[in-house]
């Protein structure tokens, strides 16, 4: 999920959608893209927070309360608080130099940007704003279930049960709680916020995403019902897909939360599946990646808008334009995780001892 951050980030410049809130668009376009950004944003980010919840969970059931708040400490406020300092100037330099190659204008130098204190205040978060909710949503599931220990919810935890051992009941379930909390924010979706001031209703929603993996753990005999029975839920949430990108603007608001509800839902139980079924097993190519999955994160947007720019000129079709990018970009981020940082304190610092 951290990795399809390539795509989505490669893709953005080249969308014809003028609803993004993306501000940079290039001269040609195609719906291509704003479909493949639309689809993958559908699902990335509640499966990532599902997933994160799930580990979340092992690491408080096993490790305890102060071990996994140290661990979160470490794995994920540190190296926001570092990043989102050191990569603000090479950010503002990658999204002027795109804009000035679409302008027809000289760019300014990266040594000029650089040089600039006032470039590595943070005034937003960027695309950091997930590690930002994730410390603050996994804080919050820590703090519920130790002090959630002694309450009676053993219904509730039963019921939960009965509906997750069911493959189209679980689906209903998250579905209505999606749109329930759609519904109550009068929102069509939640989109990401760069703000420092945390948006409620996007804590909310990932963090009932997050709490429904917590909660998978804590039955974990479950999991492998995910692999099963998600081939037709994945199917129908493509064709609610495509069903709203081609009426949208003919669907009034509560039908738009009803369909993203379960658009969300579907495709993210789909993959979940998908991985659990095809992918169970682990090899080395899915070791290094996982590893490296971090650092391509934090280091793809700048790049991806670097290589947009540098390439804006070349006489080529939007789509081979495309494809440079995305490939330039996993390339460079790949080889400066193996040649920067594999083996040095900054993969320490990022993914633990293990990975060092």
């Amino acid at each position: 999920m951290m990795v399809l951050g390539i795509v989505i980030h490669s893709a953005m410049c080249y969308s014809s959608s003028e609803d993004m809130t993306w501000p940079l668009r290039a001269k040609e376009t195609s719906k291509v893209f704003y479909f493949l950004v639309e689809c993958i944003h559908s699902f990335r980010m509640p499966v990532f927070f599902f997933m994160a919840g799930f580990f979340g969970a092992l690491l408080f059931y096993q490790k305890g309360f102060s071990a996994m708040l140290i661990n979160r400490v470490k794995r994920i406020l540190l190296p926001f608080l570092v990043f989102v300092v050191l990569l603000r100037p090479f950010q503002t330099w990658a999204f002027r130099y795109c804009a000035a190659a679409f302008d027809g204008e000289e760019p300014a130098s990266l040594a000029h940007q650089l040089a600039m204190p006032s470039s590595y205040i943070p005034f937003q978060l960027s695309h950091l704003w997930f590690l930002y909710y994730l410390f603050l949503i996994s804080l919050v599931a820590c703090l519920l279930a130790k002090f959630s220990r002694n309450m009676p919810v053993s219904r509730i935890d039963a019921f939960v049960a009965r509906l997750f051992k069911h493959s189209w009941l679980r689906l209903l379930a998250l579905t209505c709680m999606s749109f329930l909390l759609l519904l109550f924010s009068g929102a069509p979706s939640f989109e990401t916020s760069v703000s420092w001031i945390p948006d409620l209703g996007i804590l909310s929603y990932f963090l009932a995403f997050y709490l429904a993996g917590w909660w998978l753990y804590r039955h974990h005999d479950m999991v492998s019902g995910l692999a099963q029975g998600y081939v037709l839920p994945g199917l129908l949430g493509l064709l609610a897909f495509l069903y709203k990108m081609y009426g949208a603007y003919h669907q009034n608001l509560i039908l738009l939360q009803l369909l993203n509800s379960f658009i969300t839902c579907s495709l993210s139980f789909g993959i979940i599946g998908i991985f659990l079924h095809f992918a169970h097993k682990p090899n080395r190519v899915s070791i290094y990646i996982s590893q490296a999955a971090y650092w391509i994160y934090l280091v793809h947007f700048f790049v991806a808008l670097w290589l947009t720019g540098f390439i804006n000129d070349l006489p080529i079709s939007v789509y081979f334009k495309f494809l440079i990018v995305l490939s330039g970009n996993a390339v460079l981020c790949l080889l400066s995780y193996h040649l920067l940082v594999r083996r040095t304190f900054i993969a320490v610092f990022l993914n633990g001892k293990k990975a060092g």
